[in-house]
């Protein structure tokens, strides 16, 4: 999914992010659980618009509105801050 953020300078940092859905592991979202029901009604995606909206809806809770300094620290591999 793609995926940005400002930094505290007001740069945009874009790339990807990858989202994970699991039957067993989201059934206590409700977005996921929608999200989840729909594809094992259809299998596929058998409505765009219908199938946007859950995915949006899914995405908007799972994805952070912003990142911060200890979310990016868990992905360097020191482990340190840097700014």
């Amino acid at each position: 999914m793609p995926h940005s953020f400002l930094r505290a300078d007001d740069t945009e940092v874009s790339g990807t992010r990858t989202v994970g859905l699991c039957a067993g592991c989201d059934k206590e979202n409700p977005a996921a659980r929608a999200l989840i029901d729909y594809f094992a009604g259809c299998g596929e995606v058998a409505s765009e618009p219908e199938a946007a909206t859950l995915l949006g809806d899914w995405l908007r809770e799972v994805l952070p509105a912003r990142i911060d300094d200890a979310q990016l620290a868990m992905l360097r591999t020191d482990g340190t801050v840097r700014t």
